[in-house]
């Protein structure tokens, strides 16, 4: 909680800030987007293209009726109107949740790529490309049609490449819509560091101020916080934590000229550790990662540096944008110099108190409306629990525990409710430790699992499957978190 956002510091430089979309930089209260710098929020659940009925709004739930994107827009033209008319600068943050699995979107759009002969997989995603285009038309337009496109900047811009295997409702794609799909041959795909996974559009306007051209300088998402308080005339406070980008408002308006050639960092989506078996693997100590097991890149204007599971590869992307020569025992010395930096990064990284590490929940905190805290969030497992991107799962049977970390920030009695699904066994007791407090229940009661007292105080909040036998199913499948609220 003790890094700024970019929204705060517009906010403080007299700007309104609107976030309507995904929001993925925190799930608890505290670090919800309307406690994050956002004057309006609409937050809905993620992925749900239609008809969505968990729809936050500056901390309280809504549901909605039609698509998702179109409303969303429909909110962000409101709020762009509604600036102007208080005379108010704005900042509109707008990320769609399409085109993210599952793929689904009206039929008039899926209808147009199939009587081109197209796949219905690949038809839906051009559908649903087709459906965000134009409700990004619909942005630009609200702009002129309220006299605001000539002082308002646009950034078009995504968070990583494409996958291959949409899974949650059409499998995999074939090789053949894959290639499709990736018309410029780039290697790789999200989730990766190959160019397919880590190159992504970047597209600005600003009414007739920016002459139409192309940019061939590297830049990085990173470099949005600096560029924003340039464009803005904000400043960076003083006190403030350092930024790893720099303003690019200068590239915006083709001054290319001595412009550094910097080296941009990027690791894989995920780090590795000996005896590790897959992604949802719980790191209990940093101190196990160890440089030499990860996957990383770093790229300069002219060279990028991979480094994979089976070594180091070097490649001049300028001439080989598929990544399919690598040059490294013809290029020595930059492999050299690329890979001391790629170290440099890595071990600055790891040497602050803040990398690899789990959040830390607040119980009592007035910004935690509802007092929900993730199961997900695993500082170490036992026995059969394994661990995933959204829950825990596999509760078998006694001695089968989680813990999380929490801070109490105020004294008093809070009321303790379970989210739990796929329930084989009600009986199953379930017992919760916070410090020295302890509450112990069935699952059965999940809904009134009982109260705890609590002091301040940072925490290991253990949760424990007690005086349970071990059955053909688990005795809970799944377990999302927890509410506990202020009795």
């Amino acid at each position: 909680m003790d890094e700024t956002t970019f929204s705060t510091l517009l906010q403080g430089n007299g700007y309104t800030t609107g976030i309507f979309g995904k929001w993925h930089s925190g799930k608890a209260g505290p670090w919800m987007p309307w406690n994050r710098g956002f004057d309006e929020s609409w937050f809905p659940h993620l992925y749900r293209h239609e008809n969505n009925d968990d729809v936050y709004h500056n901390g309280k739930t809504v549901k909605w009726q039609g698509w998702t994107q179109d409303i969303l827009v429909d909110k962000s033209v409101k709020f762009m109107k509604d600036a102007k008319s208080k005379g108010k600068p704005f900042f509109c943050y707008l990320p769609f949740l399409a085109i993210h699995a599952p793929w689904y979107t009206p039929e008039k759009y899926i209808e147009k790529y199939q009587n081109k002969g197209l796949s219905e997989a690949l038809s839906t995603l051009y559908g649903m490309i087709d459906h965000t285009d134009y409700n990004i038309g619909r942005i630009l337009k609200a702009l002129k049609d309220n006299d605001l496109d000539d002082d308002t900047v646009v950034i078009f811009t995504s968070d990583n490449g494409p996958v291959h295997n949409p899974e949650r409702n059409f499998g995999n794609l074939s090789k053949e819509d894959q290639e499709l799909r990736n018309a410029a041959g780039l290697r790789g795909s999200k989730g990766t560091v190959w160019e397919n996974g880590i190159r992504v559009p970047f597209f600005v306007k600003y009414g007739n101020k920016y002459k139409p051209m192309i940019v061939d300088k590297i830049a990085h998402l990173v470099d949005m916080f600096p560029t924003f308080l340039d464009l803005s005339g904000t400043d960076l406070p003083k006190d403030n934590l350092p930024l790893d980008g720099i303003s690019i408002k200068k590239l915006f308006e083709g001054k290319t000229e001595n412009w550094p050639d910097r080296i941009i960092y990027n690791p894989k989506d995920e780090v590795y550790w000996p005896g590790r078996t897959g992604r949802n693997d719980v790191l209990e100590d940093k101190s196990i990662l160890k440089f030499e097991d990860q996957v990383l890149t770093v790229r300069s204007q002219q060279h990028k540096l991979v480094k994979y599971y089976d070594g180091y590869h070097l490649f001049d992307i300028p001439k080989d944008p598929q990544e399919k020569h690598n040059i490294i025992a013809q290029k020595t010395k930059v492999a050299a110099k690329l890979k001391a930096e790629m170290k440099r990064i890595w071990e600055e990284i790891y040497a602050s108190e803040k990398s690899f590490g789990k959040p830390r929940f607040l119980i009592g905190d007035e910004r935690n409306l509802d007092g929900y805290i993730f199961a997900c969030a695993i500082t170490s497992l036992k026995g059969n629990v394994k661990g995933h991107g959204h829950w825990t799962e596999n509760w078998c049977c006694s001695g089968d525990s989680q813990t999380l970390n929490v801070e109490v920030v105020k004294s008093g009695k809070y009321e303790v409710k379970l989210d739990a699904s796929q329930i084989n066994n009600p009986n199953a007791q379930i017992e919760i430790t916070i410090g020295k407090s302890k509450l112990k229940n069935r699952i059965s009661n999940r809904n009134n699992f009982g109260k705890m007292d609590l002091k301040p105080g940072k925490y290991n909040l253990k949760i424990e499957l007690v005086n349970t036998e071990k059955g053909n199913e688990p005795a809970i499948g799944k377990l999302n978190g927890l509410w506990i609220e202020s009795h």
